[in-house]
């Protein structure tokens, strides 16, 4: 697989409507009372961490959130990048549509206000077509 790993270094959760009415439980990830719960140490792996560099070297890419573990930052889309992957990944017992995913992914990407969130949505768009 492409891409280096990311990793949960703190329990994540986010509350979105497509959520609602789900019930799922596997490992580090939860989903109940309209909210997904991802454990420390969730790993997956995304193609973003290897550009960001560049991108922000070329100044195409702003520098992301500071942290100490990214050279130019955490990447904006890291929380919406594993969000997807848990949402392919584990595929949440089918209940959620891939027009759902991309739901979640672009509000994701919107609460961040990331740069060029067109290219990433059609990206998860392809991305799904191949799931």
């Amino acid at each position: 697989m492409f891409g280096e790993k990311g990793r949960v270094a703190n329990e994540f959760c986010y509350r979105h409507r497509h959520f609602d009415g789900i019930t799922y439980s596997l490992d580090e990830i939860h989903i109940a009372n309209g909210q997904i719960t991802v454990g420390s140490g969730y790993e997956w792996r995304s193609w973003l961490n290897v550009f960001q560099g560049p991108l922000v070297f070329l100044g195409v890419w702003p520098v992301g959130l500071p942290h100490p573990q990214y050279k130019y930052g955490r990447p904006w889309t890291l929380d919406a990048s594993m969000v997807l992957s848990v949402l392919l990944r584990h595929d949440v017992d089918g209940a959620l549509s891939n027009s759902q995913i991309v739901d979640i992914y672009r509000d994701l990407l919107d609460i961040k206000r990331v740069p060029l969130r067109g290219f990433f949505i059609a990206g998860a768009r392809v991305r799904l077509l191949f799931h």
